[in-house]
C-alpha cells in the first residue's frame, strides 16, 4: 500500500478498519497470531506526553499550527507511537528483516518488539522463513536489547541519534548492565555515521554491540524499548552520552540546509532560494559531505539555521547553550512539530515556512519574495519566541 493511498485510506476509514482489512489480505499476517503480554512484562509504561505550543499558534500562524496539531494526532491515535517502554519479552527470537520478536516454540509476534510503525502488518516477516531457518541460523545471548526500527528508519541520522541511542539513554536511566548486548542491522553499522559516532563517543564504543545480519538472535530475555518522541529528558541524555561541550556563544555562523534532490521533500527552485540565502550572509552547507564531527563543530558556532524539514536539522542540537533561530521550510501538506518541539525544549527561537504541496517528484516550491521576508525577520532579531 503506498504512502499516498495509506494518506487517503485513514481520512475515509478508521484505523482498526484498515488494519483488519491488511490483516485479512496479507498471507503473512494469517501466519502469525500476536503473543499475550501480561502487564508486568512492561518494566516501563509511559504514555503521559502533553502537546505543547508554548503559546504560540498566534506566532506561527493557522496553517503551521493546525498542521503540527494534526501530525501530533496521527501519533496518538490507533497506534499509539508518542509513548515510552520497556518490555522484557521473555525468551524470544528477533527475526532478521524488520527486527520483530517471535515467542520461543510459537509463530506469536511481540506487538511492540517494532517501534514506530505506524502499519505494522505491511511488515510481517516470512512465516516459511521462520520455520526453515530460525533453528538452523541462531546466535544466542542470555540476554539482549534490541536495538531495532521499523525498515529504512534504521539508517536514518535523526532516527538514529534521537530515537536508537535514546533507547540506551532510557536503559541507563533504568540501571540495565552497562555492557548488556546492544542488538543493531548489519545495514546500520555500515552507515558512515554509526562509524563516526563510535569514533567520537568512548561510551558508544565501549557498549557490547551485536551486529545482526540473516542470523535469527536467540535470548532468554529480549527486550524491547520506545523512547518518548521528541523528549527533552531524552536529548539531554544523548548530549551527555555523547559528552557535547558548550557551543562558544560568540560564534555566530549562518547556514543554510541543502537538501539533494537525491533525498525525498527538496526545493524545486533551489538555486532561487539559495542565491537569496547567500545575499543574506549565510553559508550554504549539505551535511551529506560532512562527517559526524564536522557536524558537531559546524552547527555549535551557528547562530542562525536555515532548512527544510529533515534528518540535517538533528544538528540544531549541537548549538549546547547558546542562542539560535531556527527557520524551518516545508511543503504545504507535510507540517511536522518535531524540530518546533526540540528547538523550543532547549529555548530557541523558532520561525516557519511553508511552500507547495509536494509533487509527484518529492519537491516542493518556495515563493522567493516569502522567504526573503522571513529571513529578514530572523536576521532582525524578531522571530518568534
Amino acid at each position: 500500500m503506498n504512502s499516498t493511498f495509506r494518506k487517503l485510506a485513514l481520512t475515509i476509514f478508521p484505523y482498526r478498519f484498515i488494519r483488519k482489512v491488511l490483516k485479512q489480505v496479507n498471507l503473512k499476517a494469517l501466519l502469525f497470531s500476536y503473543a499475550k503480554v501480561n502487564r508486568e512484562d512492561y518494566l516501563v509504561e509511559n504514555t503521559e506526553y502533553a502537546f505543547r505550543m508554548y503559546d504560540m499558534e498566534s506566532k506561527l500562524g493557522y496553517k503551521i499550527s493546525t498542521g503540527f496539531i494534526l501530525q501530533f494526532l496521527s501519533y496518538i491515535n490507533a497506534p499509539k507511537l508518542q509513548r515510552e517502554y520497556i518490555i522484557d519479552g521473555g525468551k524470544c527470537y528477533i527475526e532478521p528483516i524488520y527486527g520483530w520478536g517471535i515467542k520461543f516454540g510459537s509463530s506469536q509476534l511481540i506487538k511492540d518488539s517494532v517501534i514506530y510503525n505506524r502499519f505494522l502488518e505491511n511488515y510481517y516477516p516470512s512465516w516459511i522463513k521462520y520455520k526453515l531457518y530460525a533453528k538452523k541460523r541462531t546466535k544466542y545471548y542470555p540476554s539482549v536489547v534490541s536495538i531495532r526500527m521499523i525498515k529504512g528508519a534504521e539508517t536514518n541520522y535523526w532516527h538514529f541519534l534521537s530515537d536508537m541511542l535514546g533507547i540506551i539513554v532510557l536503559i541507563d536511566k533504568h540501571n540495565f548492565p552497562r555492557d548488556i548486548p546492544l542488538l543493531i542491522t548489519k545495514d546500520l553499522a555500515a552507515q558512515k555515521f554509526f562509524k563516526q559516532v563510535m569514533a567520537y563517543s568512548k561510551d558508544l564504543r565501549d557498549r557490547n554491540w551485536v551486529i545482526q545480519d540473516k542470523e535469527y538472535i536467540l535470548a532468554d530475555h529480549v527486550f524491547f524499548c520506545q523512547k518518548m518522541p521528541n523528549s527533552k529528558e531524552q536529548l539531554d541524555g544523548l548530549l551527555k552520552m555523547l559528552d557535547i561541550p558548550d557551543a562558544d556563544k560568540t560564534k555566530n555562523r549562518k547556514v543554510f540546509v541543502r537538501r539533494s534532490p537525491a533525498r525525498i521533500r527538496f526545493i524545486k527552485n533551489a538555486n532561487e532560494i539559495e542565491s537569496i540565502a547567500i545575499k543574506n550572509g549565510f553559508e550554504i552547507i549539505d551535511c551529506d559531505n560532512l562527517s559526524f564531527s564536522e557536524q558537531v563543530t559546524l552547527f555549535s558556532e551557528c547562530s542562525h539555521i536555515v532548512g527544510i524539514h529533515g534528518a540535517g536539522l538533528t544538528n540544531i542540537l549541537w548549538r549546547k547553550n547558546a542562542p539560535l533561530t531556527l527557520l524551518e521550510l516545508f511543503p504545504e501538506n507535510y507540517v511536522h512539530p518535531g524540530y518546533f518541539w526540540v528547538a523550543k525544549s532547549f529555548d530557541k527561537e523558532y520561525l516557519a515556512l511553508t511552500g507547495s504541496p509536494i509533487l509527484p517528484d518529492t519537491s516542493f516550491h518556495i515563493d522567493p519574495q516569502q522567504f526573503e521576508e522571513k529571513l529578514l525577520q530572523v536576521l532582525s532579531g524578531t522571530a518568534a519566541k
